[in-house]
């Protein structure tokens, strides 16, 4: 897109707001009709672009260019190829001449009801726009003899003057198909700064590929929820790049449950006094680790359909989070004893060995790795309320990246005393997205 064009289109769409009819007088509104209705009389007549239907006219062609403000620019909708990208007036002449040599015959519905729909924009300047819902027909012989008959609807944007409560200079901006006019119109209603609110209740756990491919061990999602603020800046009706604050705090547990492992031999220990033994272990545990960070989520937003309609979103992102609290309760009971096999020897109830039986009541905080990156995927509805209120709400999915680095042992019946560190842990979640937006501007 050129500059020019990307110009015309910013004043009539961004900084453009609806003028009221009611700031024209009934004389003034009056002469706007008849003005734009001269206009289109003349589209009529010079749109033929041949005075004796033989030939193309010299005249013509100039006369039909200077009822358009920017001939050069691909703004006209093309309904005499079988291409459907719009095309500047010049354009719109080159392929008459070259393909309908004896020219064309242009016909527009110029009855009073036409004006009816009629809508204006200003650019805050003295300039305004009116844009009329028009039937045109356009029908002509090629130059292979194959007879061309379109009828559509268009709208009409004419642009015109007004100072010292007279209007002027009415010329044609755009001439545009229902869908290139509705997405045009729908990308100005959308594009801008929109602020609100999201809430994102959902379901998470902390993986660990060792921790579930052990068969005594057993990772549960547990609740959890996102909540913040959010601001979206919509390119157009389609794309938006979103940047927001949050906080979010994140549950899982492992559970142990009913497990034993006498005369199996299978934890090899060192005691305090540098002898090898053997742990048996017989517990029942649970250990519910929740972490609470601050959120910096950035995505991007990818919507469908008209502002003014639902529309479906995708919105995928990342999220750094920042730690502000990671703790652990456990819960539960569990008896050890130790096995010496260099003496053939079972010994338990020592505490100097902790060969002991605990009733867990632990509540703790813990340290792990103070940021995590996550990649989010959310799919769901885009629903506007009112003019400027959005509703989205649908499915998300959070994957964390970066370990969240569970590797120290903080009680004797956790994985990490039983089995090892394991190689990495990461947070994931699904849940449901509820946000309410407003458009600032």
């Amino acid at each position: 897109m050129n500059i020019k064009k990307t110009i015309i289109i910013f004043l009539v769409l961004i900084t453009g707001v609806y003028a009221k009819s009611q700031q024209f007088s009934e004389k003034q509104l009056s002469e706007i009709k008849t003005n734009c209705k001269a206009l289109l009389a003349d589209y009529e007549k010079y749109g033929d672009l041949t005075e004796d239907g033989i030939s193309i006219s010299e005249n013509y062609k100039t006369q039909l260019s200077l009822l358009f403000s920017d001939t050069h620019n691909p703004l006209i909708h093309n309904d005499i190829s079988d291409s459907k990208k719009p095309i500047s007036i010049q354009e719109y002449i080159k392929i008459v001449e070259t393909g309908y040599p004896n020219g064309l015959e242009v016909k527009v519905d110029l009855k009073p009801e036409i004006f009816k729909t009629m809508e204006f924009q200003t650019d805050n300047t003295k300039k305004y726009y009116a844009t009329i819902l028009i039937e045109k027909s356009v029908t002509g012989l090629s130059n292979i003899n194959k007879l061309h008959r379109v009828k559509n609807s268009l709208y009409f944007t004419i642009s015109f003057h007004y100072e010292n409560q007279f209007t002027s200079n009415f010329k044609f901006e755009f001439i545009e198909s229902e869908e290139s006019y509705l997405k045009r119109k729908s990308s100005k209603k959308l594009r801008g700064l929109h602020v609100g609110l999201y809430g994102i209740p959902s379901m998470s756990r902390f993986f660990s590929k060792d921790i579930n491919e052990n068969t005594n061990w057993e990772i549960n999602p547990g609740f959890s929820y996102s909540a913040g603020l959010e601001a979206t800046y919509f390119l157009n009706k389609a794309i938006g790049l979103s940047l927001g604050l949050g906080y979010s705090s994140y549950t899982s547990d492992y559970t142990l449950s009913n497990f034993n492992n006498d005369l199996e031999n299978n934890i090899p220990k060192v005691d305090i006094d540098n002898d090898p033994y053997y742990l048996y272990v017989d517990a029942d545990i649970k250990e519910l680790n929740t972490i609470s960070y601050f959120d910096i989520p950035f995505s991007i937003i990818f919507r469908s359909n008209y502002a003014d309609k639902v529309g479906l979103y995708f919105k995928p992102g990342i999220v750094s989070s920042f730690l502000l609290k990671a703790n652990y309760e456990v819960s539960g009971a569990s008896t050890h004893k130790g096995y010496y096999p260099e003496y053939h020897l079972v010994m338990d109830e020592m505490e100097k060995y902790n060969f002991t039986s605990v009733d867990y009541n632990i509540n703790n905080e813990r340290e792990i790795n103070t940021i995590n990156l996550s990649v989010v995927l959310n799919l769901g509805l885009s629903i506007p309320i009112k003019k400027l209120l959005y509703l989205n709400t649908g499915f998300i999915i959070n994957y964390g990246l970066t370990d969240i680095e569970f590797n120290k042992s903080e009680y004797r019946d956790d994985y990490i005393y039983l089995n090892d560190v394991p190689s990495s842990t990461i947070m994931q979640s699904v849940g449901f997205y509820i946000g309410l937006t407003y458009k600032v501007y």
